[in-house]
């Protein structure tokens, strides 16, 4: 049921976008993909791996969908309002808030996986 709430919110094109946007900003600073995002094999033990990188990256994300919900509370009540200090919060939280669903996405589908193995 949580996945499909998800899938409501668009979460599959925010996946699509942050791979796509990951696989042109790699290739124009010419790194490699690093073990956060992607799986390093096929072995139960690299999808746990990665489960444990997915836990690690929703802290981070949650710290600044938290951060950003903070600064836009803070900047509506100042006076006057700046239109420009509220976009940025927003986009923190929003960038943050839908990080941290991808993240607790992929889980419910390793999850799965790691299911099929036991």
């Amino acid at each position: 049921m949580e996945k499909k709430i998800y899938e409501i919110l668009g979460i599959k094109h925010y996946r699509k976008f942050v791979l796509f946007y990951k696989s042109k900003f790699n290739k124009h600073t010419k790194t490699e993909d690093n073990d956060n995002y992607f799986l390093r094999g096929y072995s139960k033990e690299d999808i746990i791996f990665l489960k444990g990188q997915f836990r690690k990256n929703f802290n981070i994300h949650i710290s600044g969908t938290v951060i950003g919900l903070i600064l836009l509370i803070i900047f509506l009540l100042e006076a006057p309002v700046s239109m420009l200090k509220v976009g940025f919060a927003i986009f923190v939280f929003l960038l943050n808030g839908y990080s941290c669903m991808l993240q607790r996405y992929n889980l419910l589908r390793i999850d799965r996986i790691i299911k099929k193995y036991s």
